[in-house]
């Protein structure tokens, strides 16, 4: 018997996305290091933090939704984040995915974690009217669910 498939096959419960961006926000709050940058970014709006993030890694896994991202948020994070920031709070997010999810599971996560946080960096290390453009690009991508890809 045949059959087609017309959407990705991916074995990542929406219950264990919502526990690993939990477990990931509740680590870098503790953080000592991030702690004080992300304060100045996320404020007292944690709730909203994890919901854009659940948000943005629903939409890109699942090809259902948009998600919908503050593009003032990430002028400020490009501004606030350093390149090292970016590089600890991507090593959390990948230890949370693979504490979360089984391995067969978690690559796709992986991916997304790795690109969004070498999209960010390469925002980061520019300046001026590149730093504007690759900002511009960087959320029609996000707004289009599209990270993995490179339109």
């Amino acid at each position: 018997m045949s059959f087609l498939l017309s959407g990705p096959i991916l074995f990542v419960d929406e219950d264990e996305l919502v526990v690993c961006i939990e477990l990931f926000s509740e680590r870098i709050r503790r953080d000592v290091i991030l702690r004080p940058t992300l304060d100045r970014l996320v404020g007292n709006r944690w709730g909203d933090a994890e919901a854009q993030a659940y948000s943005l890694f629903h939409a890109t896994l699942f090809w259902d939704a948009l998600p919908q991202i503050d593009p003032n948020w990430l002028a400020r994070a490009a501004r606030l984040l350093k390149s090292d920031e970016v590089d600890k709070l991507s090593e959390t997010l990948l230890l949370c995915i693979l504490e979360t999810f089984p391995i067969d599971s978690a690559g796709e996560l992986c991916e997304i974690a790795t690109e969004l946080a070498s999209t960010l960096k390469a925002i980061i290390a520019t300046d001026g009217l590149e730093r504007q453009r690759q900002l511009l690009r960087t959320y029609a991508r996000l707004n289009a669910g599209a990270l993995l890809s490179s339109f």
